[in-house]
């Protein structure tokens, strides 16, 4: 599987030498969203043979892969530029020629839904804990959380276990975390924009997860198969609980997000890439035989389509 024409990914202060980072040894230099998605796709890919190129600025001759957030509130050369909005948890772009999502809520007409790649770097759980649950990590940072430290950390203490925010400076170490609750709050969200991050992150280390009801979750897993879901703090601390005291459960819980983490293995987020870069690539070549005007034309259209669609959901979660 192999599209015919380039790909190129675009960030702020980018060059040819970023390609030359390793995501595992350098993976503190992918912690924002810019190159998170940019970056490490344009490694990866090019790794498995794609083309696939890395610039500060878009190409005429490649589909360009762009970060949203470089998008919002301007035009890279009203159609001289094929670009697919890099949308992570922003709105959509109206004129994008299509975009890459992180849930599969968003996925739709020119809307393209690829997994997050997973944390690099990461460290999983070191296999001498066996079942034994002493430590509980929570993943994210509070800012971004309705939960904090201060609330969730005495659901720990009452049950005689430790609790550790995992911080920027070791978000990637799973070694001694032998539970990760990845809450963002209790309202019952579904967070459409949203990945399935924490859960995979949690797969690939071998550690039982605990989320709320973010749709993403739900999309890649299975409540009480290979991750558990609760609504309220009388709920997590049965969860923890039952970690704690059962073995069972908490084998059963590792061993099937071994089997389900193979959808988010980099492997497999190449592929998917690689099909997406089929998909786009008839359009794109269309849209180089493309008059000026016609392209002009197109691009209302698109965008007028976008915007709709963005009203026909509550909440504008597109």
């Amino acid at each position: 599987m192999q599209a015919l024409v380039n790909l190129h990914f675009v960030m702020p202060e980018a060059s040819n030498q970023l390609m030359a980072l390793d995501p595992d040894r350098d993976w503190k230099r992918f912690g924002r969203s810019e190159p998170a998605w940019a970056l490490q796709s344009a490694i990866f890919l090019a790794r498995a043979g794609v083309e696939a190129s890395l610039g500060s600025v878009p190409r005429e001759d490649a589909i360009n892969f762009v970060p949203a957030s470089m998008l919002i509130g301007r035009r890279f050369g009203s159609e001289r530029y094929y670009t697919v909005s890099l949308a992570a948890d922003k709105v959509l772009i109206p004129w994008a020629h299509a975009h890459i999502v992180q849930n599969a809520e968003q996925a739709g007409f020119n809307r393209y839904w690829l997994h997050h790649w997973p944390q690099p770097g990461l460290i999983p759980r070191q296999t001498e804990r066996a079942c034994n649950v002493e430590t509980v990590g929570f993943a994210g940072l509070p800012i971004n959380s309705g939960l904090s430290e201060s609330s969730l950390a005495p659901v720990c203490e009452r049950l005689g276990l430790s609790f550790r925010l995992l911080s920027p400076d070791n978000w990637n170490d799973y070694s001694a975390v032998d539970v990760l609750v990845g809450l963002r709050d209790f309202s019952g969200g579904r967070y459409p924009r949203k990945p399935a991050s924490k859960l995979f992150n949690a797969w690939l280390a071998d550690t039982p997860f605990i989320g709320g009801m973010d749709s993403a979750y739900e999309q890649v897993g299975e409540p009480g198969g290979n991750y558990l879901q609760v609504t309220c703090f009388d709920q997590l601390a049965r969860a923890l609980e039952s970690l704690a005291s059962n073995a069972g459960l908490y084998q059963r819980l590792v061993t099937n997000g071994r089997v389900a983490c193979e959808v988010c293995r980099r492997e497999a987020i190449v592929e998917s890439w690689m099909r997406v870069a089929e998909e786009l690539e008839p359009d794109f070549l269309h849209w180089r035989r493309t008059a000026l005007g016609a392209r002009v034309a197109r691009s209302l259209i698109r965008g007028a389509r976008t915007r709709g669609q963005r009203l026909g959901y509550s909440g504008g979660r597109l």
